[in-house]
């Protein structure tokens, strides 16, 4: 059996956090989509903001699993409703 080296499993590691944070995008974006769709208007008023802080952010981050607190910290700066907060962090955290 050959075992890994250092390099090797940190490199999987940041692969690995890479796959991750776009999954976690991709779902962030589809999310705010369907809310948008389904006629939650708050949605349609702050979606372009929550996007752009999305993509800003995404440049930013070091570890994937803080960016959900990242865009729900946004998203409560942005007013919406606490609802809908929690229906985010049950599907993100």
């Amino acid at each position: 059996m050959a075992f890994k080296n250092n390099e090797q499993v940190i490199n999987e590691q940041e692969k690995n956090s890479k796959i991750y944070l776009k999954c976690l995008i991709e779902g962030m974006h589809e999310w705010l989509e369907i809310k948008e769709k389904a006629g939650y208007n708050e949605i349609k008023l702050i979606k372009p903001k929550i996007e752009k802080e999305i993509d800003i952010n995404v440049k930013k981050i070091t570890l994937p699993v803080e960016f959900p607190k990242i865009v729900i910290e946004k998203m409560k700066n942005l007013g919406m409703n606490k609802e809908l907060l929690r229906e985010f962090k049950g599907v993100f955290i």
